[in-house]
């Protein structure tokens, strides 16, 4: 079985919804736009695409998502819960799906804080992802 763009968006939506994070796939800039956001909130942007060979249906995929929450006074206590929630959406995201979907390379994560008008906390996660796809040149 093969995936295509708009199920892997599916998947994460789903995972996010099973693990209590709101999903929204667009750009950062996006949050401040819209207003009363329910946090945690994970935003994923358009990710990147490369074929290694395009008459194989492996496809490279690097994502990037930025996950929020309103800020408490304690920023260690704050990152502890991001982390956790994180943990959460890759475990749903890839859950039975490991004949579909790989992390390749490892997943790199940013701290930040005091972003966007509500002064929020955060991680920029950024995973490459090996999809069984389509087969660009077929």
């Amino acid at each position: 079985m093969t995936f295509n763009y708009e199920d892997i968006v599916t998947q994460i939506s789903t995972a996010c919804g099973l693990s209590a994070v709101n999903f929204m796939f667009g750009y950062p800039s996006e949050v401040n736009q819209k207003h009363n956001r329910q946090y945690p909130l994970l935003v994923l942007s358009p990710a990147t695409s490369s074929f290694a060979n395009p008459f194989e249906n492996e496809e490279q995929l690097s994502m990037q998502m930025y996950l929020y929450r309103q800020g408490t006074s304690s920023l260690k206590a704050d990152y502890k819960n991001l982390m956790e929630d994180l943990r959460k959406v890759l475990k749903n995201t890839f859950h039975n799906n490991e004949h579909k979907l790989t992390i390749n390379g490892g997943v790199d994560i940013q701290r930040i804080n005091d972003v966007q008008n509500d002064r929020l906390v955060g991680l920029v996660v950024t995973l490459n992802i090996n999809a069984h796809t389509i087969c660009l040149l077929d």
